[in-house]
């Protein structure tokens, strides 16, 4: 007989109830951190696709303005960009998570509305248009005097 004898252990099939508790701990802390970052992605395109749409609705102004020699005014009620001389139901941006506020040099009223001008020689009356989505602020600013459009985030 050898002087020690080892015996092996023959493990049971299965985890035990440790093992258990650790992977759903960790599978919980996964959860809870994509779970969190979850959010943001959802709104990211909320504010991509908003900025696109409303940087084509300006730019459509100005060109529109040019071509029919005379002023056009853009809206910004609440819940949509308007333009008069009305050419069709506007900008729907009730997609957009956050808020929306306009600033003219030219028109400035209450709760962040405002109108922008565009003339027929391509200037405008300018503008500064802030969009708000929880911590970013991203800003539309319109040139007076070229209608120029650019975006910056703050």
């Amino acid at each position: 007989m050898p002087i020690s004898s080892f015996r092996w252990i023959e493990r049971e099939e299965g985890a035990a109830l440790v093992e258990v508790l650790i992977a759903l701990a960790v599978f919980g802390l996964v959860a809870a951190v994509v779970g969190l970052s979850l959010p943001r992605l959802r709104q990211t395109p909320g504010a991509g696709e908003a900025i696109s749409r409303i940087e084509a609705f300006i730019l459509e102004a100005g060109y529109q303005a040019r071509l029919r020699q005379a002023p056009v005014k853009v809206v910004y009620d609440g819940k949509r960009f308007l333009r008069e001389p009305s050419d069709g139901p506007g900008l729907d941006l009730t997609f957009f998570p956050g808020e929306i506020s306009v600033i003219s040099a030219a028109e400035l009223s209450d709760r962040g509305r405002g109108a922008i001008i565009f003339m027929p020689d391509g200037s405008s009356s300018g503008a500064r248009l802030e969009l708000r989505e929880a911590d970013r602020i991203r800003v539309l600013d319109i040139g007076w005097s070229n209608s120029a459009v650019t975006w910056h985030a703050r």
